[in-house]
């Protein structure tokens, strides 16, 4: 995603070089990084720069927001989903509501500890009411970090849908409301169902072993 603002480039540049600061001798001044300020504005963009030092844990505060403004489906393309309970609650608030929930993991994480940790959870999200997808393909193993709210609104940056990136991980997103970012998602969706399948609640019992709980309960804090 590339994103032309002053605005929203300053706010990187200024959590780039504090996040910078915080790990290196050499020290960068902001205010040393020229902005452009020609660029038109077309679109509104909402920036969730999780900036725990201070105490703001963004993360929830925008996927709460996502779920409530919900009022058909919702799309989560999140392959290192570990369950925890503020997820659950948005999940069976929304289908309580009659929000289609629907969640895509990855058959191809690069380590199968995520495999064991995000399967765990299969099932609590069955139970919940959501539905669960997974993505197999020779071709991308899914990285991807996105969530398509009603053909409304759209989130992509480095948060996923576990405990650490909601209150531990430093992390950042985006979230848009236009018609080419929607598009854009929405094209990517499609793409990614091709190689996909639903789980049905048989085959998530099946990951309920202690293999799975175990690396599951690990993930929550190292994952």
């Amino acid at each position: 995603v590339a994103i032309e603002s002053p605005g929203a480039t300053r706010e990187m540049v200024d959590a780039f070089a504090e996040a910078w600061n915080k790990s290196s001798k050499r020290k960068l001044d902001a205010s040393e990084f020229a902005v452009s300020r020609a660029c038109e504005p077309h679109a509104d963009v909402w920036m969730f720069d999780q900036r725990l030092q201070s105490g703001r844990e963004k993360v929830p505060v925008m996927v709460d927001g996502l779920f409530d403004v919900a009022r058909r489906d919702i799309w989560l393309l999140q392959p290192y989903t570990f369950t925890h309970d503020d997820l659950l609650r948005k999940i069976r608030e929304a289908s309580g509501r009659g929000v289609r929930v629907n969640l895509i993991l990855s058959r191809n994480a690069k380590d199968v500890r995520f495999i064991f940790a995000s399967y765990y959870g299969v099932r609590d999200i069955l139970d919940a009411g959501g539905h669960v997808w997974i993505y197999n393909s020779k071709i991308s193993p899914l990285h991807y970090k996105g969530i398509l709210v009603d053909d409304r609104w759209v989130s992509v940056g480095s948060a996923n849908l576990n405990f650490r990136s909601y209150h531990l991980s430093r992390e950042a997103s985006v979230v848009f409301r236009d018609p080419l970012a929607v598009r854009a998602m929405s094209d990517t969706l499609r793409g990614v169902l091709r190689d996909s399948r639903e789980v049905t609640m048989k085959e998530a019992r099946h990951y309920r072993g202690p293999l799975y709980w175990l690396w599951w309960k690990v993930m929550q804090l190292a994952g």
